[in-house]
């Protein structure tokens, strides 16, 4: 490939979308470099790499590195946005899909704290995950 159609290729990456929210910007980077010849190639090599991100993050914060620890997780961010479309769903509706789930297990929660008299924000983390887990059932 010549060198000025590589160099234009390359800046076209660089400056895509930038005006875009971050999720739809990091789907579409994936979809650009795919068109240039870069992709995984299945959702289980995309989260592969999630996985490896996770474990770099969760060095970085053993080695109290907050700033890499930062930095790996927008790694991660940016391979699990591009996970959905391997699936043939975009990012931005998987999320939000995933959003309205929370929300709605979230009130669950809240309704099934209430009923008993607990005050949520007093309840420990396993008292927490137990009321979450009764919501998942209820609301699956």
């Amino acid at each position: 490939m010549p060198k000025s159609l590589e160099s234009n290729r390359l800046a076209s990456l660089a400056e895509s979308d930038r005006g875009l929210p971050a999720l739809i910007r990091a789907e579409k980077l994936g979809e650009h470099a795919r068109s240039l010849g870069m992709d995984w190639r299945d959702v289980r090599a995309v989260l592969a790499k999630v996985r490896e991100e996770l474990d770099e993050a969760e060095a970085a914060l053993e080695r109290g590195d907050r700033s890499a620890a930062a930095e790996e997780l927008g790694d991660l961010m940016l391979a699990l946005a591009n996970a959905p479309r391997f699936l043939d769903c975009s990012a931005e509706e998987t999320l939000s899909r995933a959003c309205e789930k929370f929300i709605g297990r979230f009130e669950q929660v809240e309704r099934i704290a209430a009923q008993r008299g607990f005050d949520l924000p007093s309840l420990d983390d396993a008292a927490i995950d137990q009321l979450w887990n009764e919501a998942k059932k209820t609301r699956s």
